[in-house]
């Protein structure tokens, strides 16, 4: 059987989105009349293969998320004198790969994080819905 390039690309990204509905625990609805012994194949496959999907990284340079800490620090000049205001910064800190990470961001930065997180999840919703 040959396929084309676009085809290719269709199949691998519906493979993805019926990866990602597995992994999030979501029914995997078939189109009526679809093949049962077929899906019932995908579905075995997908299963054994879930442990890996797991544990693997999309990309092998990429290190595991295991949690967050974060707290709000308040800094003010040091006299009475000073008429500096007060700079709050976020510091968050990231466990990633069984070392923890630290970073402080400012209001503006974590509006910036936040903006772009929600693009992610948005993409991510998108895709597990088709």
């Amino acid at each position: 059987m040959e396929i084309n390039n676009h085809e290719f690309t269709v199949l691998l990204q519906n493979l993805t989105k019926l990866q990602m509905l597995f992994m999030r625990d979501k029914n995997l609805d078939f189109p009526l009349g679809f093949h049962s012994n077929l899906q019932s194949l995908l579905e075995n496959i997908l299963e054994e293969l879930k442990d890996v999907f797991v544990k693997e990284s999309p990309q092998p340079g990429l290190l595991k998320y295991e949690g967050i800490d974060w707290r709000i620090d308040v800094r003010t000049g040091n006299s009475s004198v000073e008429k500096t205001p007060k700079m709050l910064k976020a510091v968050i800190e990231l466990k990633i790969g069984g070392k923890k990470e630290v970073v402080e961001l400012s209001k503006e930065r974590v509006q910036g994080l936040l903006d772009v997180l929600g693009k992610v999840k948005e993409q991510l919703d998108s895709l597990a819905d088709n």
